[in-house]
């Protein structure tokens, strides 16, 4: 008796004598075979459900290589705070980018509101607004200062042009020893004054209060001092001096 190699059938030789038995043997095996369907662990037939389905795959649908990088529009975002409207990437940044720019427009507004002067834009980027708002005037600028005398009689000249604004009004105060012959005071010489009303320039000498168009017994015009507007500054020519190395000390206002 010989046996197939894939049911196992039995196959009587020629000197087997024939038995009805195992002829029925041979047919439930094979019946039960044909009608036998695969599962995930055994060999079996195909159901037409199973071929419908494979059938639906396109071919190398499984020869597939996960791509290194992904448009943004596939990237989810867990938003756990609800900041955003979107659900991903692409539009979260679209919303940030919107509220970032109106939010500088609406800066630059208010700083043109504040100082109309000033020239901000809504594309200016956050350190070009932080320059144009520390630029804002909010009232009267003024500045002072000393110089060295560097003559011992009269016309000494200087320059001042740093200052930021255009001033409109100049004290300065000549300050000299107090044995100095021509010291009415002891440690203040010589008060002049300079302002600019309508373009106008007046001085006033000596230690005086000034008032426009009113001078005391004490106060006269120092006629050979010249000062010059400047829009960063002043500039004086002739300014009497009477000791070396005396401290000049200005003030301007804008």
């Amino acid at each position: 008796m010989q046996y197939t190699s894939s049911l196992n059938l039995k196959k009587p030789e020629g000197t087997d004598v024939v038995d009805i038995n195992v002829l029925n043997e041979n047919t439930d095996i094979i019946d039960m075979e044909i009608t036998k369907k695969a599962t995930q662990t055994l060999d079996g037939r195909m159901s037409k459900e199973d071929k419908k389905k494979l059938d639906g795959v396109e071919e190398g649908a499984n020869n597939y290589t996960h791509p290194s990088t992904h448009a943004a529009t596939m990237v989810t975002i867990a938003d756990t705070g609800n900041n955003f409207a979107s659900t991903n990437v692409e539009g979260a940044l679209s919303e940030l980018f919107t509220s970032v720019s109106n939010g500088k427009q609406q800066i630059a507004t208010a700083i043109t509101d504040v100082d109309n002067s000033l020239n901000p834009s809504g594309s200016d980027t956050f350190d070009q607004l932080a320059n144009i708002i520390s630029n804002i005037s909010t009232g009267k600028k003024f500045a002072s200062g000393t110089l060295r005398s560097d003559k011992s009689l009269y016309q000494m000249d200087f320059t001042v042009s740093t200052l930021t604004f255009e001033p409109s009004t100049v004290i300065i105060k000549y300050h000299g020893s107090k044995d100095s012959a021509y010291a009415d005071t002891p440690d203040l010489i010589y008060s002049f004054a300079f302002r600019f009303p309508n373009g106008g320039m007046y001085a006033c000498k000596r230690n005086v209060a000034w008032k426009k168009n009113a001078w005391n017994s004490y106060g006269d015009i120092s006629i050979g001092s010249q000062i010059t507007f400047l829009s960063n500054g002043f500039s004086v020519e002739n300014f009497d001096v009477y000791e070396t190395l005396s401290t000049i000390y200005w003030t301007a206002y804008e």
